[in-house]
């Protein structure tokens, strides 16, 4: 137990001088998670004008910004008859009045920071489709990094791949001790407490989970715990 406390203390610690340097946090890549929870009802589709797009090399359509005023968004499964698979980079950076958004099945992406900083959205659908979401590189922000009002997300259990940071800030998510734990990963802590306890629900910590812990006097890490990323290995894909 100690050793893994020391480990977590010497992870915050190059977490924080990574962000001093870079002025962002540098997260790797967590594991599958697997979550069902209820979501907010959107039935009509929004109109192609609301987005910008352009084409990937294999024929697929990229979702690049919203340029719409829409509060519920349902994005279109085809554009100009081609399917949408991709949520870009920034696609939704800081919508703010986006409450919630319907992602259609073919999509198998959702990139750096799509979502970052939409803090009116409190629910997701993510289609069984989905391979991919992708957490902070460098200084690109976590898929749903910051959505402080999200209250629901489903997670299919097609996605292989989902970086850390990904729903890092979000404290609507928080249970009541300030844990971030999207199913058994650990994702953020947003409690007063100096001493963490982390709950033996958890199995996995995702890197950034205690980034600005300079406060905290001690962690205790559970034996549930199997898996600490950037100490153990880069990531899972």
């Amino acid at each position: 137990m100690l050793m893994k406390t020391k480990m977590l203390k010497k992870l915050c610690a190059l977490s924080l001088s990574a962000i001093m340097l870079t002025g962002a946090g540098i997260c790797e890549a967590a594991p599958l998670i697997s979550a069902s929870l209820p979501v907010y009802a959107v039935e009509a589709v929004t109109p192609v004008s609301s987005f910008r797009y352009e084409e990937n090399d294999d024929g697929g359509i990229t979702i690049s910004a919203f340029i719409g005023n829409e509060r519920n968004v349902v994005i279109p499964k085809k554009i100009n008859g081609k399917p949408v698979t991709e949520i870009g980079n920034d696609a939704f950076v800081n919508c703010i009045s986006l409450k919630a958004v319907k992602i259609p099945n073919g999509v198998t992406r959702i990139g750096y920071s799509a979502f970052y900083g939409c803090t009116g959205l409190t629910s997701v659908n993510i289609p069984d489709s989905v391979k991919t979401i992708d957490g902070n590189y460098i200084q690109q922000g976590g898929a749903f990094e910051r959505c402080t009002g999200l209250k629901s997300v489903t997670i299919p259990n097609s996605v292989t791949h989902i970086g850390s940071c990904v729903f890092k800030g979000c404290k609507g998510l928080a249970d009541k001790n300030g844990f971030v734990v999207v199913g058994n990963t650990l994702y953020d802590y947003l409690g007063e407490s100096k001493n963490v306890i982390i709950p033996d629900s958890v199995t996995k910590i995702s890197g950034g989970a205690f980034f600005f812990c300079e406060g905290l006097n001690s962690i205790t890490i559970p034996d549930s715990v199997t898996y600490i990323f950037g100490i153990l290995q880069e990531g899972i894909n």
